[in-house]
């Protein structure tokens, strides 16, 4: 393909991610379909494989309700259809027929999966366009204007994203996994409800890995959605600094933003979801602190209602079975992310071990190799705590391991 095939894709907005030479890669191995007036370009119901961009003419899109073909809308230079079965593997959605003579450019799904690997933001801009065009043809249906139109957009994004990534077999975030309930399906009750499930009742199974794991990542976004509104917060503030605190990928951000809105609109209080969480992770005491911490780690990026905040989180540390003495470490665990732990700080690095005042070095060695039996990261990630969140857990063993070679230092030079 030439520079003319190239600048074209250029100014395609679903493309305008990939740099030139991807773009020639691209180019290079499209094919040419030259249709003439009232040909069918493709058939609602077949199976395929391609997706197809109009390089010039226009074209027709009809979707057959109740045996009936109802115009949906037209497509003229540089749209695109056909993406449906080529991103996700269903089969046509519409028939495509074109009214003038046209041409248009063929994507296969051998040219577009070596893109979508080194490009997760495509899969995502390809979803979000996706939801529109099946959005505003379902309206044309019904012929009316529904109300919760956006949030069914967002849903349906989140949701196509996830099937792309999976017809594909992209890697995918825990924060991706969270989709509608597709992946985590097994999870019941009030969890279950937020993740998109009409079913609010409880799984009497217990919850597989994969199934914890999403468990305690929509735990962390419905549990900080709950907090936050307790300091007195309904902006999408939060929602930024979730993104900031844990690297959220860019793609993500739709779903948790989604399962975010969701859990502040809800009218269940935060109760039911500790509780669900508390009973999944009950003999999982460390897993449950790592939510806590979380929770204490958005709370201090939160700019007011602190103080509401942290009595929310007291409320669900007593939820969890956690003691006062429980939640102090892991305040002072919190505050000590931020700043040294310094040698004029014994309470808290007493308060880390969970020793008192006048401990002897050997119990402050067995407190000590306790905490990082149950806080290492490989034993978190095995009892349920998703690998995205290995980072923390690993800040939190560094300090630990200060904590102790301060308390031994200081008891060597007594």
């Amino acid at each position: 393909m030439g520079q003319e095939h190239i600048d074209f894709l250029r100014r395609t907005d679903i493309f305008a991610v990939l740099d030139p030479a991807e773009l020639a890669d691209l180019a290079g191995g499209l094919e040419i379909n030259r249709l003439s007036p009232d040909q069918i370009a493709i058939k609602q119901g077949d199976r395929g494989s391609s997706l197809f961009i109009v390089k010039s003419g226009e074209l027709a899109v009809a979707i057959t309700d109740n045996s009936e073909a109802v115009h949906v809308g037209n497509l003229g230079e540089g749209e695109f259809f056909g993406e449906m079965s080529l991103l996700t593997g269903t089969p046509r959605t519409a028939t495509v027929r074109s009214i003038t003579e046209t041409t248009v450019l063929e994507v296969t799904k051998a040219i577009l999966a070596p893109l979508l690997q080194r490009h997760g933001e495509l899969a995502s801009l390809m979803s979000r366009i996706l939801s529109e065009r099946q959005s505003s043809n379902l309206k044309t249906l019904m012929e009316l204007e529904r109300p919760s139109v956006n949030v069914e957009k967002e849903t349906l994004a989140a949701q196509l994203t996830w099937r792309i990534g999976s017809f594909f077999q992209l890697p995918a975030s825990i924060w991706g996994k969270t989709v509608d309930g597709i992946a985590g399906f097994s999870i019941g009750g009030p969890l279950g409800f937020i993740l998109g499930k009409t079913d609010d009742t409880p799984s009497a199974r217990p919850a597989a890995h994969d199934d914890r794991q999403i468990a305690f990542t929509t735990a962390i976004i419905t549990l900080a959605a709950k907090m936050v509104a307790a300091g007195g917060s309904y902006s999408q503030r939060e929602v930024a600094q979730l993104r900031e605190i844990f690297d959220i990928p860019a793609s993500d951000m739709a779903n948790v933003t989604r399962i975010y809105n969701r859990a502040q609109g809800s009218p269940k209080g935060f109760e039911p979801y500790a509780q669900q969480i508390a009973k999944i992770f009950a003999d999982q005491k460390a897993v449950l602190e790592e939510l806590i911490g979380t929770l204490l780690k958005v709370s201090q990026s939160s700019g007011s209602g602190r103080m509401a905040m942290e009595q929310f989180i007291e409320q669900i540390a007593v939820l969890f079975g956690l003691s006062a003495q429980e939640v102090e470490r892991l305040k002072v665990l919190d505050r000590r992310g931020k700043t040294p732990m310094a040698s004029d700080t014994a309470e808290d690095y007493l308060t880390v071990l969970s020793i008192s005042e006048g401990a002897t070095l050997a119990e402050a060695k067995r407190a000590y190799h306790k905490l990082v039996r149950e806080h290492h990261p490989d034993k978190l990630i095995s009892e349920g705590m998703p690998e995205e969140f290995i980072r923390q857990a690993n800040e939190k063993l560094a300090l630990i391991n200060t904590a102790y070679e301060q308390f031994r230092t200081e008891h060597q030079a007594a």
